[in-house]
């Protein structure tokens, strides 16, 4: 049986996840997808806490192999990864997950309110909270705009708004949470110049309480980070 093809679940852990004060280890990590060759072979990858990381690389050159492990979706077939001086498989899965902000390239909003996409999953957000996130995301100004704001009804997938308008409610969705770390997987890639400034200011402000990773395939995206691999 390949190991890395189990699901993570299996031999996780109870302990609750304080956060990230002291960065992230990858040690000596080896992965390899069922039947395939390795996709990661001895790694070793400091992710530091507070600071922007980027993971560089084309297609196929394992950066979301690193992010699905340090997610939990996988278990690696060698080696270890440490959070904040805790083994990954101590930790609870759930919760661990809990305290990571996803912000994919082609976001999936609902067919709902802009304020029910961003505070999703959270029956007890306060308005205030909400209005706080989209101003983060730089997204307050082109939803106050709208004719019902915060209550404008989008249509599937966040039909009605701009590609940058979607990544923006979703960035403020991943605010929202307070997360520990944020994982920003190429996701100012097809976005508009202005509109790519805005998300990576975004970014910048969000490094200076949390932990940032940045996937990207573009060396010019990585510019914002404080290390690069």
């Amino acid at each position: 049986i390949n190991t890395a093809a189990v699901p993570a679940e299996v031999g996780f852990g109870d302990t609750y996840p304080k956060g990230i004060e002291n960065g992230i280890q990858f040690r000596n990590i080896s992965f390899a997808y069922a039947g395939e060759l390795k996709i990661l072979k001895n790694l070793d990858l400091t992710i530091k806490s507070k600071r922007i990381t980027a993971l560089v690389g084309p297609s196929g050159s394992g950066k979301s192999t690193i992010v699905d492990l340090l997610a939990g979706f996988y278990l690696p077939s060698s080696g270890e990864i440490i959070i904040d001086g805790e083994p990954l498989q101590s930790l609870n899965l759930e919760d661990w997950r809990s305290t990571i902000g996803y912000i994919s390239q082609e976001p999936f909003l609902f067919s709902t309110s802009i304020r029910d996409n961003i505070a999703l999953g959270m029956q007890s957000a306060k308005e205030e909270d909400l209005m706080q996130a989209a101003e983060f995301a730089h997204a307050a100004d082109f939803i106050s705009a709208l004719p019902d704001g915060m209550n404008t009804v989008l249509g599937e997938g966040g039909y009605g708004l701009s590609l940058g308008q979607r990544q923006r409610v979703a960035v403020a969705r991943a605010i929202a949470r307070q997360p520990s770390l944020y994982i920003f997987d190429e996701s100012t890639s097809g976005l508009d110049k202005e509109t790519a400034a805005s998300v990576e200011k975004t970014i910048r402000t969000l490094s200076e309480d949390s932990t940032v990773i940045l996937i990207t395939h573009r060396e010019t995206a990585a510019a914002i980070a404080h290390d690069v691999y």
